[in-house]
């Protein structure tokens, strides 16, 4: 009897850390995409000043720094 109390034990604690592997997966993807999401603007006005600044060094330059928009 006692065998299969401590069979039982660890069964419930095997679904206990599939549980808490699940939500801390789930919480590691909401601030990963919160992350993106909040840097892009950033990212966005990084490229665009390396852009400018590469275009301004190249004389008769036609190159378009403006972001393209979202469809």
């Amino acid at each position: 009897m006692k065998r299969i109390q401590s069979l039982m034990k660890r069964k419930n604690q095997r679904g206990a850390t599939m549980v808490e592997y699940a939500i801390m997966v789930a919480v590691f993807a909401v601030a990963l995409i919160a992350t993106v999401v909040i840097m892009r603007g950033a990212v966005e006005e990084g490229f665009t000043g390396v852009c400018e600044a590469i275009s301004d060094g190249i004389p008769d330059s036609d190159i378009d720094c403006t972001p393209e928009e979202e469809a």
